[in-house]
Order: structure tokens, then C-alpha cells, then sequence
């Protein structure tokens, strides 16, 4: 008898093995990723149109809030259109991104390792896709890790010698912005917008290198519904009157009768209560 075959090894796309992984979807053909980078750069672009409208809206209000004296709110407003820039940022970057990869998709697909000059392109594409809000990105990185593999999305992911853009990485971290980027919004939206604003309680040369401090609630007024502040106000200088000294001096003298009576005395305590006392003292001269 004829010694068993031994099946040979089958290119991708043929054979049965070929046939099944093409029948579920998982060949290992970047050319099908093209239309994904397409939409993607699409949705980027219409993402960034309405993030600009959004901003020049938030930039009003803040405007609004620095003429109205609520300056502590407008620090913690200002702080969400800086977030919103620096997203508007990754995006653009992304999107040029994709644009590369879409230009170049023959290239990546030849290869069985990511080109050396497409690694930063790729790593940060796999990085960021699950920090934005464009569901184009996440298909694009399922396609990538099944291309490249497990070991390089972790090496991606983990930000390995610093291998994705450190631009993207800087602006969709958590980190909140700097005291001097939200006070120098601050001042611009306030020329901008023609609003006469001065920044408070603020050390500009300690201060301004880390995020912004918590509110202390100096621009809150003191009683805002009744509008009575005044009532908790003292003018400086002024004293309280302290209350009279009780005064307990007696009249008395001499007269030609030999009879003699003392004042009555009036006093006031300081509980408002007013007291008399009258004492009358006869002297009889023998």
C-alpha cells in the first residue's frame, strides 16, 4: 500500500483552510480595511464640524459668566472647551493617520510584519481607537491586532518605547489641562467677547504650572435669594457702642427745715429693662 499523504502547506485564500477562514471573515486581507479608513476619515471630519459649533457656543456662555462675576464657574466651563480642543486635535491626527494607512494598505498587506515606518502609524491607530468615539476606529483595530497579532496590540496598547504619538497620547489623556491654559482661555474669551476681567486669588508664579485648585467660593455672593448681603456686612472701623454705666450717685443736703431728700436715679440695663430706684433719706436736726 501507498504510504499516506502528507497534506502540504496551503497559501491564504486556498485550500480548506483557506476556504473556511474566508468563509468566516477572518483573512488576513488588509485591502478590505480601505472602506473603513474612508468612513473613518468621513466621521472624523463631521465629528470635528460639530465639536467647533460646540465650542464657539461654550465660548459664550463663558464670556456670559466672567461679565456676570461668576469667574469660578467659568474656570470649570473653560476647562471642558480646553478638553474638547485637545480632542479636536488627536482627531485631526488620526485622521491623517488613516489617511497613510489607506494610501499604503498594498504595502502593509505584502508584508507579515508592520513596516518599520508604518510601526507609529499602526500602534497609535490600535492605541487610541478605544479613547475615541468613532466606531470606524475600532474595526480598523480588530483588523490590525488579527493582522499583526496579539503580542503587538499589547506592546501598542502599553505604550512600548513610547512607540505611539506622543501628541495623540498627550491629548486624550485624563490629565486635566494647567492653571495657565485655563486662566489664558480665560483671558481670551474675555477680549474676544469685550468682557473687562482681571484673574483672582491666583499666585501666577506658583500656582499656574499644575491643575487648577478646587473653588473657595469667593465669587459666590452671601445671601443670593433674598439679596440681603448687606446684612452680613460690617463697614470697617465702626464699633458697637457699649451699654450706659449704671450710675449710683446720691444727692443730698442741708436745709433750714432740717429736711432733706435724695434724686431718684434711673438707670437702663442692657437688656432694655428700665429700672428705678428712689431712696429718701429725712435727717432731723435737733
Amino acid at each position: 500500500p501507498l504510504p499516506p499523504r502528507v497534506p502540504g502547506p496551503h497559501r491564504a485564500g486556498r485550500g480548506p483552510h483557506g476556504t473556511m477562514l474566508k468563509t468566516l471573515g477572518l483573512e488576513q486581507d488588509l485591502t478590505r480595511m480601505r472602506p473603513h479608513l474612508t468612513m473613518a476619515t468621513q466621521r472624523i471630519t463631521i465629528a470635528t464640524n460639530k465639536k467647533r459649533a460646540l465650542i464657539q457656543q461654550a465660548k459664550r456662555e463663558v464670556a456670559r459668566q466672567l461679565a456676570d462675576g461668576r469667574e469660578e464657574m467659568a474656570r470649570i466651563r473653560v476647562e471642558h472647551i480646553i478638553r474638547e480642543d485637545f480632542t479636536l486635535e488627536a482627531l485631526e491626527l488620526l485622521s491623517l493617520m488613516c489617511a497613510l494607512l489607506s494610501e499604503r494598505i498594498r504595502y502593509m498587506d505584502s508584508e507579515k510584519l508592520c513596516p518599520p515606518d508604518l510601526r507609529e502609524a499602526v500602534s497609535t491607530v490600535i492605541w487610541a481607537a478605544q479613547r475615541t468615539e468613532v466606531p470606524e476606529l475600532q474595526e480598523i483595530r480588530k483588523r490590525l491586532i488579527r493582522k499583526y497579532g496579539r503580542h503587538f496590540a499589547e506592546a501598542a496598547m502599553a505604550n512600548q518605547d513610547n512607540v505611539v504619538n506622543d501628541r495623540v497620547v498627550h491629548k486624550l489623556s485624563v490629565t486635566p489641562p494647567s492653571a495657565f491654559l485655563v486662566v489664558n482661555y480665560l483671558k481670551e474669551i474675555a477680549k474676544e467677547h469685550n468682557v473687562a476681567w482681571e484673574p483672582t486669588e491666583l499666585d501666577l508664579d506658583a500656582e499656574l504650572s499644575g491643575p487648577m485648585s478646587a473653588p473657595t467660593g469667593f465669587s459666590v455672593p452671601m445671601a443670593p435669594g433674598s439679596q440681603l448681603s448687606s446684612v452680613y456686612q460690617r463697614e470697617a472701623g465702626v464699633e458697637e457702642a457699649p451699654p450706659p454705666a449704671y450710675d449710683d450717685t446720691r444727692g443730698g443736703g442741708g436745709g433750714g427745715n432740717g429736711c432733706s431728700s435724695s434724686a431718684t436715679t434711673t438707670t437702663t440695663t442692657s437688656t432694655g429693662i428700665t429700672a428705678a430706684a428712689a431712696t429718701t433719706t429725712t435727717t432731723i436736726r435737733r
